[in-house]
């Protein structure tokens, strides 16, 4: 066993719990000012500076496209002042979505992607994320991608 570890295949089982309930909550939909008291002022994510106010941006933007969006947590442990979490997210595309590929209009197709985050927490807040999706198949449910794009 890893020192500092504590493991539980369903749930975290430790003093952040309440607050990754909460941050889960909030991107299914929950009100957008409760992520004032979740995420730090100077949040940075992937290793960039965002600011509360970025996670604000990406929230809405996501909501917007997504409104239905969920998630289904498959594992989440601490290491630390980390929590890390596999989880699957699913939603219907019904509102325009602005991505690394460009503006897709809503086309009304539903998805389930998996995704990894890790939080470092701080304060009582997330300070730090790392968060990776699965895009591309993403990008492949919403129709977005030919078959030459994906292929070779």
């Amino acid at each position: 066993m890893v020192p500092g570890l504590a493991v539980d295949s369903r749930r975290v089982t430790h003093e952040y719990s309440d607050l990754m309930d909460r941050i889960d909550e909030l991107w299914g939909g929950g009100d957008l000012a409760a992520a004032d008291e979740l995420y730090a002022e100077d949040l940075v994510v992937n290793g960039r500076p965002v600011g509360l106010e970025g996670a604000k941006a990406v929230l809405t933007l996501y909501r917007t496209a997504f409104p239905d969006m969920s998630f289904e947590i498959q594992d989440q442990f601490v290491v630390g002042d980390r929590v890390v979490t596999r989880l699957q997210q699913s939603g219907t595309h019904t509102g325009p979505l602005e991505s690394s590929i460009g503006m897709i209009a809503p086309t009304g197709k539903t998805f389930t992607i998996g995704g990894i985050e890790i939080h470092r927490i701080a304060g009582g807040k997330v300070a730090e994320a790392w968060v990776q999706f699965d895009m591309l198949g993403l990008f492949q449910a919403l129709g977005a991608l030919s078959a030459s794009t994906t292929s070779a």
